[in-house]
C-alpha cells in the first residue's frame, strides 16, 4: 500500500525529529523507496526537522539537516507543529514545487469519456443535449496522503 502511495505521490514532505538521531537515519530508506519508485525522476520534497522548540533537547544541530537537503537537492526547514512554527510554509513551499514541476511536464492530455444516454438514467436528465464529454480531470480531485 505504501508503494502505491508513493508511486502516485506528487510530491514529499520527510520528517524527523530534532530530539532523535534516528529519526534523521530513518529518512534514508525512505528517500530511497521514492527515489526507486519514481525511477530517479527528481520530485518535489521537503526535508522538515520538527520540535525546533524542544531547544534543551536538541540532539541533531540544524547544518544536519541542511545538509542532507542539500544532498537531496530538497528544501528543509525547521519547525514546530506545537508552536505552529514554519508549518503553513513548509505546505505552502511544497505546493509551489509540485506545481512547477507538473508545469514542467509539459501539457496534460485530458483523457475523454463519451456518456452514452440510457447507461446513467440519474444523469440523463441533467446532460441530455449538452455536450457528453467529461475529462478525466475534472472527475478527479486530487487528494494529500500522510504515511
Amino acid at each position: 500500500m505504501r508503494d502505491l502511495y508513493v508511486k502516485s505521490g506528487q510530491g514529499f514532505v520527510l520528517i524527523y525529529s530534532v530530539e532523535d538521531p534516528h529519526s534523521l537515519r530513518d529518512l534514508l530508506p525512505i528517500y530511497r523507496l521514492i527515489t526507486h519508485l519514481k525511477q530517479g525522476q527528481t520530485v518535489p520534497m521537503v526535508i522538515v526537522g520538527n520540535k525546533s522548540d524542544l531547544h534543551t533537547q536538541r540532539a541533531i544541530p540544524t547544518d544536519h539537516g541542511k545538509n542532507l537537503a542539500r544532498e537531496w537537492g530538497c528544501s528543509f526547514y525547521e519547525a514546530s507543529a506545537k508552536l505552529n512554527h514554519n508549518v503553513q510554509e513548509i505546505f505552502t513551499d511544497v505546493c509551489r514545487q509540485i506545481e512547477r514541476w507538473r508545469l514542467s511536464q509539459g501539457p496534460v492530455v485530458k483523457k475523454r469519456t463519451l456518456r452514452i444516454p440510457g447507461s446513467r438514467p440519474d444523469s440523463d436528465k441533467k446532460r441530455y443535449g449538452k455536450n457528453r464529454y467529461t475529462s478525466q480531470a475534472e472527475k478527479s480531485t486530487p487528494c494529500c496522503s500522510v504515511m
